[in-house]
């Protein structure tokens, strides 16, 4: 688990990189502000104090860790990804994100543990955290005890976007159209892999059904 700490409001989020090596603030009121996105800080919470504690829902609680605060105002909605994945951090982190008041209730996202890296099996990864236009929030970089510390690697930058489903799509094109049943036709009756190309319904042969995914879908454009 990781405890809060070290935040400030932000004044602005622009499209602009940011890099530093300095610690993260004491509490809400000392945070660091991530004004540019990428931004990147090299900080360590051995002098740090526990501000907060909080335990990710279905996380074994452990508490009194030290922690850094740091904080954005955001300007515009957004998604955004958060992690302290990196060879750099060198202890046991957890991740949690307040919107406007430190509270409980004012968590709207936690992580520990969620970095895919099997040599850093120990550190907090958010994936994608919505952040809306208009509010302050503070991002604390948690130790899972209080005898977890050291140096970290905080990155905060834009989430990856994931464009949702494009039902009868083979080309990849955002839209059904005479290319895709070519391509249906093209590859008819051959074993893919379920998925690939012109295998639409997962059977692994491109047939009937994968013919009547794009028919059905004719002339959709997907968004």
């Amino acid at each position: 688990m990781r405890q809060c700490k070290n935040a400030v409001m932000v004044a602005a989020l622009a499209v602009a990189g940011s890099a530093s090596a300095r610690d993260g603030g004491d509490d809400q009121f000392t945070a660091v502000a991530i004004t540019s996105m990428p931004f990147s800080d090299d900080g360590s919470n051995r002098s740090s104090t526990n501000a907060f504690d909080y335990s990710c829902p279905g996380v074994p609680a452990e508490f009194d860790g030290k922690d850094q605060w740091y904080a954005i105002v955001a300007t515009a909605a957004m998604d955004v990804r958060i992690t302290t994945c990196s060879p750099v951090t060198d202890y046991d982190t957890k991740l949690y994100v307040f919107r406007d008041s430190i509270e409980w209730g004012a968590v709207v996202a936690c992580d520990d543990d969620s970095c895919e890296s099997q040599a850093q099996p120990y550190l907090a990864e958010i994936a994608s955290v919505s952040l809306e236009a208009g509010h302050t929030y503070f991002v604390v970089v948690d130790a899972y005890s209080q005898s977890d510390e050291g140096t970290f690697r905080l990155t905060v930058e834009a989430a990856a976007v994931v464009e949702p489903a494009c039902p009868g799509d083979v080309n990849g094109s955002r839209s059904v159209d005479v290319d895709d049943l070519n391509a249906v036709l093209s590859a008819w009756q051959m074993s893919l892999p379920a998925g690939m190309g012109p295998e639409l319904t997962g059977d692994g042969v491109v047939d009937v059904d994968d013919l009547n995914e794009v028919l059905s879908n004719w002339q959709v454009v997907c968004g």
